[in-house]
């Protein structure tokens, strides 16, 4: 595989591993399934927002990008806002964006944008207000890169999104899937 030198270090041309390995064995449709279940419901209308993104353009990447974005929504009283942002090209600052960030993605777009945007063109990791890696072809990669970095920073899940974290920790990536709280046990999806 090559590699591309970067800012901060070598990283694989081509990132397929981490789309792979978060939404692997067809568990991106499976959360999609579930998202409509409770979308169904009305309580919670961020959900059936990203649902409805699919209708405009339904690909493999876009799923998987619902998918990922939606596990904050469907876990109740978790907020992604200072954990995954969106930033407009022709709009948005970089320092606006990242203000706050403790640890996150930073998802720079253009074009419309709903739930979540149809172009997006660069997926960057932020660590404490600052770009540690940028230029991730899609949200999935970025959040593999993300945990990846997480993991070898030994920096605690942003609690804005624990038990997001969590389900891709113990859930998809497998790692001490004993070990999971109680919500994400009633969450497991074999």
């Amino acid at each position: 595989m090559e590699e591309k030198q970067t800012d901060s270090g070598r990283v694989p041309e081509n990132c397929n591993y981490g789309p792979a390995f978060i939404v692997s064995g067809g568990l991106a449709p499976t959360l999609l399934e579930v998202y409509k279940g409770a979308s169904r419901t009305g309580k919670k209308p961020a959900l059936k927002s990203i649902l409805d993104c699919l209708e405009k353009d339904d690909t493999n990447e876009r799923r998987r990008t619902a998918a990922l974005l939606g596990l904050s929504h469907y876990m109740s009283g978790e907020n992604q806002a200072n954990v995954i942002r969106m930033c407009d090209a022709h709009g948005d600052t970089l320092e606006e964006a990242m203000k706050g960030m403790r640890v996150g993605l930073l998802i720079g777009y253009e074009g419309e944008r709903d739930a979540f945007p149809q172009q997006i063109f660069n997926v960057a990791v932020v660590v404490e207000e600052t770009i540690v890696l940028h230029n991730l072809k899609d949200v999935a990669c970025g959040l593999a890169m993300l945990l990846g970095i997480m993991y070898s920073l030994n920096l605690q899940y942003p609690l804005e999104m624990k038990y997001s974290f969590e389900f891709l920790q113990r859930v998809v990536m497998k790692i001490q899937s004993d070990q999971a709280s109680a919500k994400v046990h009633g969450l497991k999806i074999n």
